[in-house]
């Protein structure tokens, strides 16, 4: 799929990567499943990251830290992850697609990729993840405003906070069990106020800022805050309208705020 590819690289350290990635033409290569999977006359040739070592998965005080280059099997199946936060992102993990996919899909080629839709996305955006960011101006940076930037840097590992006391849900429409999400929102709430967050609703996965304002003011309110949601404007796309995205969303923050309260709907 890659017709005028000529050249392969496989550096050692990140500095290395980000020389041959400055090149025109230059694409990384991590799992491979969205580069090799989609056509592009411009790409000459392919940086594989590798051999940079960035797939551990750490319990660090305070947090844990996931290697860009985790696999979503190695995340699914860490025992480390395993009960992590609700068990909430081994799950999101789980729904990433088949496992012939999240056998080699890397957890930094999808964050890099910001898809639309993501179910995994939803959960580290409201655990309050951040991306550390390799190469001469090493940073760290919220995942959301990672996925909203372009920062400089190579992306090599995701740091998630141990949310401590609450609990997440996380709920989701698609044409059949199997298929990607339509929508799908997911939701943590703890003793500072409730964090929630969507696909399906604009260019890639975001934050639902006017539904968290609403809870902040009238905690526990699920109308109020599923009301909140109807200021969103998802595009539309064969799959569903913008007025059906915007039902199913109000439909689904009413769902998770309830599964994480131990409610019904």
């Amino acid at each position: 799929m890659l017709p005028n590819l000529s050249d392969y690289h496989r550096p050692e350290t990140p500095e290395a990567a980000l020389d041959l990635l400055r090149q025109a033409g230059a694409a990384a290569l991590a799992g491979g499943t969205s580069l090799l999977a989609t056509p592009d006359d411009d790409v000459r040739s392919v940086v594989d990251l590798q051999a940079l070592g960035w797939r551990a998965i750490q319990a660090q005080p305070g947090r844990l830290r996931l290697g860009s280059l985790v696999t979503l099997t190695d995340l699914e199946t860490s025992p480390v992850v395993m009960g992590a936060a609700g068990d909430l992102l081994r799950q999101a993990a789980r729904h990433a697609g088949p496992n012939t996919h999240r056998n080699v899909a890397t957890l930094g080629g999808l964050v890099a990729g910001r898809p639309a839709v993501s179910e995994l996305l939803a959960a580290l955006l409201v655990l309050g993840a951040q991306v550390e960011l390799a190469g001469p101006s090493a940073s760290v940076v919220p995942l959301e405003d990672y996925l909203s930037q372009a920062p400089g840097g190579l992306l090599c590992a995701l740091l998630v906070p141990w949310p401590g006391a609450g609990s997440g849900a996380a709920e989701a429409i698609g044409r059949t069990p199997a298929d990607a999400p339509i929508v799908h929102v997911a939701a943590w709430v703890g003793p500072g106020g409730a964090r929630l967050a969507a696909g399906g609703v604009g260019r890639h996965v975001t934050r639902l800022a006017a539904v968290e304002t609403a809870l902040a003011l009238a905690p526990g309110d699920q109308a109020t805050a599923a009301a909140a949601a109807a200021v969103l404007e998802p595009p539309a796309d064969f799959r569903g309208s913008t007025e059906y995205r915007r039902a199913m969303i109000s439909v689904l923050v009413r769902r998770v705020l309830a599964a994480a309260a131990g409610l019904e709907a």
